[in-house]
């Protein structure tokens, strides 16, 4: 009989208490959107990458999750490494962004590069959006930055150039 999955609270999907190793309160996600296959391989070993709302995180030691107190929330792009073969599943990479209680993107571009949008970032009031192009490195630069005020973009895609003579 296969193990249930583990959630962040130690519980099983059926409610019982595991006895396995729990992962670090910043290992975990919640609310997760437009997870996505990140490299070239989507069986065995791969990358998974997702933009994490955490909404359930508990970011301070009062045990109060985002979703009840908004004061030290935070979103991440994230990359995991998953390995089915051992069944186990690391962040590999992450971009800490103000809190978005909902939607959002991160995909990783041909050129290595993440794409981001942030539906409804904190820091933005929770009406615009954010959308970011980015290096995936320890100190990311912003390589390209559009907010759009008054209105919340639920998933932005990024798609090739339309003109042969310009790349990006």
């Amino acid at each position: 009989m296969e193990a249930a999955p583990v959630t962040s609270s130690g519980h099983s999907a059926t409610g019982e208490t595991s006895n396995r190793a729990r992962a670090p309160d910043s290992d975990w996600f919640s609310a997760q959107h437009d997870a996505n296959i990140s490299s070239p391989n989507a069986i065995g070993d791969f990358q998974l990458a997702m933009f994490d709302n955490g909404n359930m995180r508990v970011p301070g030691s009062d045990g109060i999750s985002c979703a009840e107190n908004l004061q030290y929330c935070y979103s991440t792009a994230a990359i995991f490494e998953v390995d089915e073969t051992n069944k186990t599943a690391h962040r590999l990479w992450s971009y800490v962004t103000p809190y978005s209680c909902w939607g959002g993107t991160a995909r990783a571009l041909t050129d290595s590069n993440i794409f981001l949008d942030e539906a409804a970032p904190i820091d933005l009031n929770l009406t615009a959006s954010r959308v970011m192009d980015f290096t995936q490195d320890p100190a990311p630069a912003i390589v390209c930055k559009l907010e759009v005020d008054g209105q919340n973009s639920y998933r932005t895609i990024h798609i090739p150039s339309l003109y042969l003579e310009v790349q990006w």
